[in-house]
């Protein structure tokens, strides 16, 4: 059985949750982080040295960084075709995995975090102002998409870490009409059960 150390609300956790799910293979989730803590705990620890979450245990195997753990099972599993089979498809949906880690979230995190974990309120002129500075990745996004129902071109692990994030975007009070491209791959990925099931945003 697969072990998933980590809070139901984290989006790195719901990640791998999404994709578990997708694929089909039954897991565990413990809480984690957040409100639950346990972070600092010395087993813990030995399993995950950065004391974050997700943690995966399957079997004698232990991995931590959700992007690794997405590329692992869908390396494990090629019959779910969560990655694309053309070495164009594939490098782009590696690209906008880690362009989600380093550009998209990060202009996002600090609104994210001020409301949802400061307190701040979401109408403010300071959150408003970072909010602001999303519209750039989202219309790298939407150019990216361009004639293209996913990521890769049919649904898989590139479209995960980006669905997530924009669904932190919606929270705080923005909508995706200004970028069409965007909007309509959104609707599509949102309507995934797994998405349904696993993706959600609480402070």
């Amino acid at each position: 059985m697969i072990i998933v150390h980590g809070r139901a609300n984290s989006s790195n956790v719901q990640k791998v949750l999404w994709l578990l799910d997708e694929i089909g293979l039954p897991f565990e989730r413990l809480d984690r982080g957040g409100k639950f803590g346990g972070l600092d705990d010395a087993d813990y620890r030995r399993l995950n040295p950065n004391g974050l979450v997700p943690t995966v245990i399957d079997g004698d195997l232990v991995l931590w960084e959700s992007h690794a753990i997405l590329r692992h099972y869908v390396r494990q599993n090629p019959g779910a075709s969560l990655f694309p089979g053309a070495p164009a498809d594939a490098a782009r949906s590696d690209m906008v995995m880690d362009w989600n880690h380093t550009t998209l979230w990060m202009a996002l995190r600090p609104s994210f975090l001020g409301v949802f974990r400061q307190g701040k309120a979401p109408d403010s002129e300071e959150i408003r102002q970072a909010l602001d500075k999303v519209a750039g990745p989202i219309a790298i996004l939407d150019r990216l998409l361009h004639g293209r129902d996913y990521v890769g071109g049919t649904f898989g692990i590139g479209d995960i870490p980006p669905a997530i994030s924009l669904s932190r975007y919606l929270a705080l009070g923005r909508d995706l009409a200004p970028w069409p491209e965007v909007n309509a791959w959104y609707q599509r990925v949102a309507a995934r059960p797994a998405f349904q099931a696993r993706v959600f945003v609480d402070g």
